[in-house]
């Protein structure tokens, strides 16, 4: 049992020594052995807080938040122009792209843009075959009131339901000749019994 006391009392002698120790480094001092901080020493949260307030003052950091912000919101854009039924433009400035299903109450827009965006967003047209119509005043009242996601407004109901009109009467004509041809191509149909 001595060898166990012994080794107790060795082990209570090191670690009394290891407190002792960090009890120098932190600045303890005299009976009541306040701590006293030496250097720079903040909590997690202070840290944290520090780390925030360093990003949200930093220009630079700002900047990239808004470059991100506006890379994700033209990515968005981009899918929502390939899903619409038709692009509203004025010929080289403004391009607003228009979603219309007969289940919905109002048409949406699910893309606009100005300048650039507006030519990528006619480029997504063609390549898709969506059709595109011209009428500056449109084009201009449709990106200047209503934003990525909205309905349109019922001041614009009427002169965005001539649009609509005319593209499912062309969709439907062009459907219908389709039809006709396939006919015409078709020995099998065009065979009469006599």
């Amino acid at each position: 049992m001595n060898c166990w006391r012994q080794a107790e009392e060795q082990a209570h002698q090191k670690s009394k020594s290891k407190v002792e120790d960090e009890n120098a480094k932190i600045g303890m001092r005299g009976e009541c052995q306040f701590p006293v901080r030496l250097g720079p020493q903040n909590s997690r949260q202070e840290r944290r807080d520090l780390r925030s307030q360093d990003n949200s003052g930093n220009p630079a950091s700002k900047a990239r938040i808004r470059r991100m912000q506006r890379q994700a919101r033209r990515k968005q854009m981009i899918k929502g122009a390939e899903t619409a039924t038709v692009v509203v433009t004025n010929p080289t400035h403004f391009a607003v792209a228009l979603k219309f299903e007969l289940t919905m109450a109002a048409p949406v827009v699910v893309a606009k843009g100005l300048d650039l965006l507006a030519a990528q967003i006619r480029e997504i047209a063609v390549d898709r075959g969506i059709p595109i119509m011209e009428n500056r005043e449109l084009a201009r009242a449709l990106y200047k009131s209503v934003e990525v996601g909205d309905s349109i407004p019922a001041a614009l109901y009427h002169a965005v339901a001539e649009i609509l009109v005319l593209v499912f009467r062309a969709q439907e004509e062009v459907k219908r000749r389709d039809a006709q041809r396939r006919a015409a191509n078709n020995p099998i149909g065009n065979a009469r019994p006599n």
